[in-house]
């Protein structure tokens, strides 16, 4: 086990279980020793190779005990176990056999997937030393016991969920209802984190990375977390604002003067169109509060969408462009609407990213390692991957015609790409979104380490839509759903509003962001909470998935 998850199988032998979803507590793991934070089942279970060892795992479904028979090999004859990193990866092992999931829904359910979640060892679970009821405990040490350069840091559980004021069978439900999905091939396989007072007291695997490879899912899996890249960089833009070396109301085009005299579309179409001056200039804030007046070529609502198609923004980006030739583009076409006058998601962050690297002098990913991810030990977090990371990079998957999952292309990782987008171009792990997460809970320090003021953090996670209004009363047309109701925005962050008015039971206050690959994290401050959810699936259509985990986590709170 690697802080709270068991790896039954990886290396040892192989794992014959009887039933198909299967999550565990590590301390309920019979035969089983922890040696530098690794619990390893196999070195203990017997002297001789193919020896059956019993161990008992609660069933997921809570209460139920169910029989688990692991095959083991035994070390080599004067072998010592390998002794991982504490806070690192597990040493190198033969991959489990597994039988690949078809990408169908009619597939049938995968063998019991090996990590399995459970309780940090007693060593694991020092948090704040300045004392409990401060609300901001911090994050678990990630001692190391062997080189450092090669340990890894990854999330672990650090309490029981009672001890956090939680149901621990209302979790096991909101597994159960995910792992369904996987079951059915509608996901290929899933994380799922809750924390409260910044210690984390759910933690789940299930289902595969790689459904061709039978790879499963782990806590060290990297993911590709899109749109989540959009509240990184708004952090950045407020270093920089407290730095003095922008404002947000600053006009755009004082950084980028490709948008000075920007105009707003009227009419017309192909060569026809016609535009009139906009009524007052991009600012800074628009841009972060999606009110700028720019779009996406994927929506179909307004004819500027079509403009952005036709500029070969499909992806947001021209085949072959850097951010800066892409922000050129992006100038030369008509806003929808007048700056500040409606709200609609957009390309803005891209923006964003370049007005980061003008103000800095710095190229996004460099001001990103320097300033926000190294020092917040997000280690795992980047624009590419090297070759380790890329064996813990999860697939990326669509939806096929009848519901399953097939492989699609992701962004280009191997290697520095060539357009560092500020809207959705960062891979990250578990653990790092979590860390993420808890310096905005902590309202922008973090282990002693502080990027944002108190007072920038609130201005980041409250609404900024005019006179309170939600997104679906101030969006554009593309925004009319109810899905947007109760919910308003602040500065690259959602914010809950009237948790009266939205689809599922929310705190007041609550605020995050997801990604198009169906990642997800929120804070809820009044709660002390935080919530991530991933997986790698562009659907088609909404697999109303977020607002079954929110009514799903409500249940599962006791306080």
């Amino acid at each position: 086990m690697c802080g709270g998850f068991a790896l039954l199988g990886a290396g040892f032998g192989t794992v014959r279980v009887a039933a198909a979803r299967v999550a565990v507590r590590a301390a309920q793991v019979e035969s089983a020793g922890v040696e530098g934070g690794w619990q390893q089942t196999a070195p203990n279970v017997g002297p001789a190779l193919g020896v059956a060892a019993a161990a008992t795992l609660r069933g997921l479904g809570g209460g139920t005990l169910l029989p688990l028979t692991v095959l083991a090999s035994a070390p080599r004859r004067g072998r010592r176990p390998p002794v991982p990193c504490r806070g690192g990866r597990p040493p190198a092992s033969p991959p489990t056999t597994a039988t690949a999931l078809p990408a169908t829904r009619a597939a049938p359910a995968p063998p019991a997937i090996l990590l399995i979640r459970g309780t940090a060892p007693p060593s694991l679970r020092d948090h704040d030393p300045r004392g409990a009821g401060s609300g901001r405990a911090g994050a678990v040490p990630r001692t190391r016991t062997c080189d450092p350069r090669r340990a890894m840091a990854q999330l672990r559980q650090d309490v029981d969920p009672d001890e956090a004021g939680l149901d621990a069978k209302a979790l096991d439900r909101l597994d159960r209802h995910v792992a369904g999905l996987v079951d059915e091939g509608r996901l290929p396989g899933f994380l799922v984190s809750v924390a409260r007072g910044g210690r984390v007291a759910h933690l789940t695997a299930y289902g595969r990375r790689d459904v061709a490879a039978g790879l499963p899912v782990r806590p060290d899996t990297l993911w590709r977390i899109y749109s989540m890249t959009k509240p990184v960089t708004a952090v950045a833009v407020l270093m920089l604002a407290e730095e003095g070396l922008l404002s947000l109301d600053d006009p755009l085009e004082r950084h980028l003067p490709v948008f000075a005299a920007p105009r707003v579309y009227t009419g017309g179409s192909g060569d026809d169109v016609r535009t009139r001056p906009a009524a007052g200039p991009i600012l800074v804030r628009h841009l972060l509060t999606h009110t700028a007046g720019l779009t996406f070529a994927f929506y179909h609502a307004h004819p500027v969408d079509a403009l952005y198609r036709a500029a070969g923004l499909q992806s947001s980006v021209p085949a072959g462009a850097d951010l800066t030739r892409t922000v050129e583009v992006y100038a030369g076409l008509p806003l929808q609407f007048d700056p500040g006058t409606q709200w609609n998601y957009s390309v803005a962050s891209n923006v964003l990213g370049r007005l980061v690297e003008v103000v800095s002098g710095q190229p996004l990913d460099a001001f990103f390692a320097e300033r926000i991810l190294g020092p917040l030990g997000m280690t795992d977090t980047g624009f590419q991957v090297t070759g380790e990371q890329g064996e813990r990079l999860a697939e990326l998957y669509g939806q096929t015609d009848d519901g399953g999952l097939e492989p699609i292309a992701g962004l280009p990782l191997r290697g520095r790409p060539r357009f560092l987008s500020g809207s959705g171009g960062l891979v990250a792990s578990a653990h790092d979104v979590h860390r993420f997460m808890e310096l905005l809970r902590r309202r922008g320090e973090l282990d002693g380490v502080r990027l944002l003021s108190e007072r920038s953090v609130g201005l980041m996670t409250r609404n900024h839509l005019p006179g309170g209004a939600d997104l679906r009363s101030f969006g554009s047309p593309a925004h009319d759903e109810p899905s947007k109701d109760g919910v308003g925005f602040g500065l690259g962050v959602s914010v809950v509003i009237d948790p009266a008015r939205t689809q599922a039971p929310t705190g007041r206050g609550q605020f995050g962001w997801s990604g198009v690959a169906t990642t997800t994290f929120w804070v809820d401050p009044g709660r002390d909470l935080t919530f991530q959810f991933m997986t790698q699936v562009r659907p088609r259509s909404s697999l109303r998935l977020y607002p079954e985990l929110k009514r799903l986590l409500h249940e599962a709170l006791r306080d």
